[in-house]
């Protein structure tokens, strides 16, 4: 499932299936308009796995982090949005059931 709208530290994005995005891209995330575009010519599984990717994409743009130690910081940001998109998606389905919060209990060693 793919929201329509979401907060990513407190900046609202939305989002969208579309179907003009350039050179039969998958995806787009754009920085200005605070958008994730989803192309809706993918079976929902690719959809969801692409809004994963360009939700890295955006986390990236908020956070405003930059990938300087390889040669291409696009091409950078794009091989880690590629590996972080889908294995995020999976980890939240696998554990959709955790019910998330910030006073977990210590656990002694």
């Amino acid at each position: 499932m793919i929201p329509s709208e979401l907060l990513i530290d407190g900046v609202p994005y939305t989002v969208g299936v579309c179907d003009t995005l350039p050179d039969n891209e998958c995806g787009e995330t754009d920085r200005r308009k605070c958008r994730i575009l989803v192309s809706e010519d993918q079976c929902e599984a690719m959809r969801e796995s692409t809004f994963w990717h360009e939700l890295v994409h955006a986390l990236f743009a908020v956070r405003d982090v930059r990938l300087h130690g390889s040669g291409n910081p696009d091409e950078a940001e794009e091989e880690v949005a590629t590996a972080l998109g889908p294995a995020l998606h999976a980890f939240f389905l696998q554990n959709a059931d955790i019910q998330w919060r910030y006073d977990a209990p210590a656990i002694n060693q």
